[in-house]
């Protein structure tokens, strides 16, 4: 009997792995099912290390998610399986709840769904495309014009200490995260700034065609 080896996560894209995670599921389990739209195929899409980690987006038949991976060589926290155990990370699109999963070939993973099920989309290109959309606007860095004027800080006397305000349940960094850190506090899911799923992706398409 050989030892157990812990999932050491991905030295690579993991793009592939996740194609053909989801080719066999969509072959086996899925394909008969009214839930899939037979004009949409099994595609990765973007995926790119950001802060650290394996971070895009994957299309099927009946969904397009968000992925956050483990890449390897990097610290990643311990995940707990279940409901209650949703994570809430802060990107610059807004703060994003992931939960998570696990799977053989992806050990501990989370995901966010953008999208189910599929029968808005008349064909795998529009579906890709909006997948492509959600994920440079999940990632995409805000500009701040440093071009107009702002005013001069009042200058206080030595002796006053400045203080900035803290929000007492701040969203937990996309940084913290992939580092292993943890909340100090934690939040009720209810209490968690959510992107829902389809309104997420209508903003982020609704914002590219102003």
């Amino acid at each position: 009997m050989k030892d157990f080896k812990p999932f050491e996560g991905f030295s690579d894209n993991p793009a592939a792995v996740l194609e053909a995670l989801y080719e066999r599921v969509y072959e086996q389990e899925m394909k008969e099912l009214s839930i899939c739209n037979p004009q949409v195929r099994v595609e990765a899409v973007e995926f790119k290390i950001w802060e650290g980690q394996w971070v895009g987006a994957v299309v099927t038949p009946w969904f397009i998610n968000l992925y956050i991976l483990h890449r390897q060589g990097e610290t990643w926290p311990e995940l707990k399986l279940g409901k209650g155990n949703e994570i809430a990370i802060e990107f610059p699109a807004g703060v994003i709840k992931f939960t998570p999963r696990f799977e053989p070939e992806l050990g501990y993973y989370l995901c966010c769904s953008l999208v189910s099920p599929m029968g808005d989309y008349n064909n795998h290109a529009q579906a890709m495309q909006a997948a492509i959309d959600a994920m440079r606007q999940l990632t995409a860095i805000p500009l701040l014009d440093t071009t107009a004027q702002q005013p001069e800080p009042v200058k206080q006397p030595d002796s006053v200490q400045q203080h900035e305000p803290l929000s007492e349940q701040e969203p937990l960094s996309r940084r913290d995260f992939l580092r292993g850190k943890r909340p100090e506090t934690e939040r009720e899911p209810e209490q968690v700034p959510i992107r829902n799923a389809r309104e997420g992706l209508d903003a982020v398409n609704a914002a590219l065609k102003l």
